[in-house]
């Protein structure tokens, strides 16, 4: 697969503005007619446009009194976007941690289409523990490949 570097710097423009939070410049990301559909623990949001897309960033991470980047990558698979971030967000003066994968079309320079599922909003924990696959054969498990 040959990586295109213009689907990649679209989607570091898309972080570096969601990580400040600079929710005019992230719309810009945004193609006017962009469909965008997330998949939360609460069900099924979203809509179409770019001020709609922006405007459920803008109401999950605008208010936050404290904003903390966790983890984030950019990355082509295929002829998509992936754009994933993990985040710490105090409100109400309660933190809690949020981890969004999103899959993106792009044309024209800005996403038209976006695709994110969204742990929601958890608790915090200070220790986070990561599972690979290759735990399972460690503790004699198999994995089932499909």
């Amino acid at each position: 697969m040959t990586t295109t570097p213009r689907i990649l710097e679209i989607g570091q423009e898309f972080m570096a503005a969601l990580s400040v939070r600079d929710f005019e410049r992230l719309e810009t990301s945004f193609h006017e007619g962009v469909q965008f559909c997330t998949f939360t623990p609460r069900g099924i949001r979203g809509g179409y446009g770019a001020a709609e897309a922006t405007g459920w960033l803008r109401r999950w991470f605008g208010e936050a009194d404290e904003f903390e980047v966790l983890d984030s990558s950019v990355k082509q698979v295929g002829d998509h976007l992936h754009i994933a971030y993990c985040f710490d967000v105090r409100k109400h003066g309660k933190w809690q941690t949020i981890e969004q994968h999103g899959y993106c079309t792009v044309s024209n320079s800005q996403i038209d289409a976006m695709f994110l599922v969204s742990s929601g909003f958890r608790p915090e924990h200070t220790a986070q523990t990561e599972f690979h696959a290759e735990n399972f054969y460690a503790a004699g498990m198999r994995v089932l490949s499909t």
